[in-house]
């Protein structure tokens, strides 16, 4: 049995968090507009970093979402039944270790034509600083009153599960999301996400451009409509 622990970057984690997405930080703008264009309500800015990688991309989304709650997003990232029945599934997901707050899986995505799929093997932790207010005095995550939930998501290796030949092992070098709930508006929630990825393998640079650029984008669309699959649009505040 292997301990998946706390043994995450949690300084990183907060240094990204309080970084402003500012060209002297190395960001560039991206993107501006809404999530889904059913509901105007809901907005995203999407940033990119320049890449060395000819197979990795790093970025991050500031979003806003109406009527949406940090505990059901959570719970649809958490518990690996709901990205089964998402809108876009993993070929493959399974956990390998669940320790509390913390687990272990293995995801398989379904990549288009000519790719080869890409499997990660990635360590979680997930701490809600109402939920769990001594492990956020632990790992001195901020100090906030009001609701928020931390997520980080690390690519392990582990002997008892090594690279395959197909699919390709990629790496999310780092991928960290913040959900805070809006102190003076309870119908509003807050989404930050940085993401580290490196895909490996051969990827022509036209569709390396293409995930570039769409990544973010799908991320945070599946996140609302997948959310509202789950829990419904009446629910949105």
């Amino acid at each position: 049995m292997y301990a998946s622990g706390l043994e995450f970057d949690i300084a990183q984690f907060k240094t990204v968090m309080e970084e402003a997405p500012s060209k002297e930080n190395g960001w560039n703008f991206i993107y501006e507009g809404m999530v889904d264009k059913t509901f105007s309500d809901s907005t995203m800015k999407i940033y990119s970093k320049e890449e060395n990688s000819k197979t990795g991309f790093t970025t991050r989304v500031d979003a806003v979402m109406k009527g949406v709650k940090a505990k059901n997003v959570m719970l649809m990232i958490r518990d690996i039944n709901y990205r089964k029945k998402a809108e876009r599934p993993p070929k493959k997901i399974k956990i390998l270790e669940k320790v509390k707050n913390t687990d272990v899986i293995y995801v398989e995505l379904d990549l288009p034509d000519p790719l080869t799929n890409r499997d990660l093997l990635q360590k979680r932790l997930f701490v809600g600083n109402k939920d769990d207010p001594e492990l956020v005095k632990k790992l001195d995550l901020f100090d906030w009153d009001h609701e928020y939930h931390a997520i980080i998501v690390e690519s392990i290796e582990r002997a008892d599960y090594p690279p395959m030949t197909k699919p390709i092992r990629a790496e999310m070098k780092m991928h960290h999301m913040l959900l805070e709930e809006v102190p003076d508006d309870p119908t509003l929630l807050k989404i930050r996400v940085v993401s580290n990825m490196e895909l490996n393998g051969e990827i022509p640079d036209s569709m390396m451009k293409a995930i570039r650029e769409n990544a973010p984008i799908r991320m945070m669309t599946s996140i609302l409509d997948n959310y509202l699959k789950f829990f419904g649009a009446k629910t949105r505040g």
